[in-house]
């Protein structure tokens, strides 16, 4: 796992991002009803961003907890600490 300090980081990065894409896309759609753009290609455009966000998302590699989950069970033989 990623140290605590370094997962914060990232986080409120990511936050901040958002935040800023949450407040350019009112001002970009705006920009481009009024260079004549339709609806269905302001929506497109808007959407695009989330679609993009999804593809990277799924384009990482797994975390420490599915490398975990797809390991091989260990064997279900008891040891001297299970009998305390």
């Amino acid at each position: 796992m990623f140290p605590t300090q370094l997962r914060a980081t990232r986080n409120g990065f990511a936050i901040g991002f958002g935040r800023a894409g949450a407040m350019l896309a009112p001002i970009v759609a705006g920009l481009l009803f009024r260079a004549g753009y339709g609806l269905q290609f302001v929506a497109l455009a808007m959407g695009s961003g989330s679609l993009l966000a999804a593809a990277a998302l799924w384009l990482l590699p797994p975390t420490a907890v599915e490398i975990i989950e797809m390991a091989p069970p260990q064997s279900m033989a008891r040891t001297s600490c299970d009998a305390m």
